[in-house]
C-alpha cells in the first residue's frame, strides 16, 4: 500500500508510467493511476517456464506469470520487448499485444574505459595463477536457470576437460555451491566480485550453457561487447543470430566443443580481426545510438506523435 501511494504521488505530474516487470501491476492499479503505461517485458516468463520442466510447481509458476503478464498486456499503452524473437513469442503468448508491441534492443553495459585483464585480481582471490585456459561463467546462482548452469559445469564439463584448463565461475552464490576436487579441469568459485569486467578481459573463453531461459541474455552481450568468444547452446543465443564469435551446440555436445575450441587457440590475427567484427555487430544491433532512437519511437508511440 505504501508503494501504491508512492506510485500515485509522482504519477500526478508524470506523462507515462514505465512498468518493468509484470508482478508490479497490483500496485499499480491499486494506485488508481492512469496515465499511460510503458510495459518494458524484459524476459518472458511465461515462456520461460513453458519451457522448464513440467512439475507442478513450474507450471502453477507458469499460470501465474501469464495471469500478470496477460493484466499488463491489457493495460499498457505500448510495450516494448527486448527482441524480434522474443517479440514473436510474446505475440504468440498474449494476444492483446498485437498491435502494441515495439522493440527495444538490449544494450552491452560494459564501461566507456578500456578493460584490463585481472590476472592479478584474480590470482590473489584464489591464492595464485589459474592455469590457462580459464573458462568462465558469470551469472546470479539464484536465477534458475543459472543454478542449472553452474551445476552442470561442475558435474559434465569440469571433468571431461584437460587438468591443464580451469573453470571459474563468478557471480552472487557461486561461492556456495559445492564442486571441484574431482579429475578434470580445476573450478574456482569465486562468488560475487567487485569488478565482473576485469574477470571478464581475462577469460579465455567465456561459457553460456544454457538449457532454459527466454530473451536476449545480458551476459551475452556483456562477453561480446569484451571481444570474448562464447561457447553455448541454441537458447542461450537466443536473438543474437549472427554474431560475430558465438559458438553453438546443443547441451549435450557443448563439452566436445569446448574440447576442441581449446586444443586449438585462436591466432592473434585471427582475434583482431573477430573482435572488430564483433564490436561493429554489436554496434549494429545493439549500440547506445540505436536504442535511444527506439526509446524515442516508443515515446512518441505514447504521446500520439
Amino acid at each position: 500500500m505504501e508503494w501504491a501511494r508512492l506510485i500515485r504521488y509522482h504519477a500526478r505530474d508524470a506523462d507515462a508510467v514505465i512498468v518493468a516487470n509484470a508482478m508490479f501491476m497490483p500496485a499499480l492499479e491499486v494506485s488508481g493511476t492512469r496515465v499511460p503505461m510503458i510495459w518494458d517485458t524484459n524476459e518472458c516468463q511465461t515462456l520461460h517456464y513453458e519451457r522448464l520442466d513440467r512439475t507442478a510447481s513450474n507450471r502453477t509458476k507458469q499460470l501465474i506469470w501469464w495471469g500478470l503478464e496477460r493484466w499488463a498486456a491489457k493495460r499498457c499503452r505500448v510495450a516494448v520487448a527486448i527482441g524480434q524473437a522474443e517479440a514473436s513469442e510474446w505475440r504468440r503468448i498474449h494476444t492483446p499485444l498485437r498491435g502494441k508491441l515495439m522493440t527495444v534492443d538490449h544494450a552491452a553495459f560494459v564501461p566507456d574505459r578500456p578493460i584490463e585483464a585481472g590476472d592479478a585480481d584474480l590470482a590473489e582471490q584464489v591464492g595464485g595463477l589459474l592455469h590457462r585456459p580459464i573458462l568462465l561463467f558469470v551469472g546470479t546462482i539464484a536465477a534458475k536457470h543459472n543454478a542449472v548452469a553452474a551445476r552442470w559445469l561442475i558435474d559434465v564439463l569440469a571433468p571431461s576437460l584437460p587438468d591443464t584448463a580451469t573453470i571459474v565461475i563468478c557471480g552472487p552464490g557461486s561461492d556456495q555451491l559445492v564442486g571441484g576436487g574431482r579429475a578434470g579441469a580445476r573450478v574456482v568459485l569465486l562468488g560475487a566480485v567487485d569488478d565482473v569486467d576485469s574477470i571478464i578481459a581475462t577469460a579465455d573463453l567465456c561459457l553460456a550453457p544454457l538449457a532454459t531461459g527466454a530473451g536476449v541474455k545480458t551476459k551475452v552481450l556483456h562477453y561480446l561487447a569484451h571481444g570474448k568468444r562464447i561457447a553455448g547452446t541454441p537458447i542461450a543465443f537466443e536473438g543474437l543470430s549472427g554474431a560475430p564469435g558465438l559458438l553453438e551446440a546443443p547441451l549435450s555436445g557443448l563439452p566436445d566443443l569446448v574440447t576442441r575450441i581449446i586444443a586449438a587457440p585462436e591466432s592473434a590475427e585471427a582475434t583482431r580481426s573477430r573482435v572488430a567484427a564483433q564490436h561493429a555487430w554489436l554496434a549494429e544491433h545493439h549500440g547506445r545510438p540505436l536504442i535511444v532512437d527506439q526509446w524515442r519511437s516508443v515515446l512518441a508511440c505514447v504521446n500520439g506523435n
